[in-house]
């Protein structure tokens, strides 16, 4: 009964990676302890590298014992990021954090917006894409975001906008080049405009200059 439940919960939320903590007492002589823990979205390159939240939210600066396979985000400002180190806690909800928003909200979305939007698309089951294989997301704010990744795609343009129509017709593309007998590697797809999608092979040694965009 001597316990500070406020006290408790404060301490425990004064370490980085809890996201939520709660006191309760169970009388006689019990204490329940609940928490939070952030989860790991992607590393924010600001100069020095943080790691963001599921909310796009920076939480703690990143260090080598921290996870390293996380997708590394470029060209984002401090004035990108609202939120400050060690944001306020939220309650348990929604495990993404936001609703998914309309086409028309997507269509005037903050570049950190973009991002998010990209990394939770990557977090979908079965997505074309899985943020595992995305080494680097690099913001431009005049052209929007590029993906470099580990697959035989290494690059891909996908602009601003309509991220959930662009995952859908690269799965289409990705499924077709499947469907040869040797799945070539490729350079760049580029999906900024739907209209006008340009595939770029790799160019090899063996024939240079024979490689054509498609």
């Amino acid at each position: 009964l001597a316990a500070n439940l406020t006290a408790a919960r404060k301490r425990l939320l004064s370490h980085p990676w809890i996201e939520e903590a709660e006191v309760t007492r169970e009388i006689p002589c019990g204490l329940i302890i609940r928490i939070k823990e952030h989860v790991p979205l992607a590393i924010v390159d600001l100069g020095q590298k943080f790691l963001i939240n599921e909310k796009g939210e920076i939480f703690k600066q990143w260090t080598p014992s921290d996870p390293a396979k996380l997708p590394v985000v470029s060209g984002l400002d401090l004035s990108d990021l609202a939120a400050q180190v060690k944001p306020e806690p939220m309650r348990l909800g929604n495990p993404l954090g936001v609703e998914r928003r309309s086409e028309e909200a997507q269509n005037h979305c903050s570049p950190l917006d973009a991002v998010m939007h990209v990394l939770r698309l990557g977090k979908e089951s079965g997505s074309v894409l899985p943020n595992r294989f995305i080494k680097q997301i690099r913001v431009d704010r005049e052209i929007g975001l590029t993906l470099h990744v580990t697959t035989q795609v290494k690059t891909i343009n996908l602009g601003y906008h309509k991220y959930s129509d662009k995952y859908t017709m690269l799965k289409h593309i990705i499924v077709n080049l499947r469907k040869k007998r040797n799945f070539p590697v490729f350079d760049r797809i580029d999906l900024n405009n739907l209209n006008r999608i340009v595939v770029s092979p790799k160019k090899t040694n063996a024939s240079p200059g024979n490689d054509k965009e498609v």
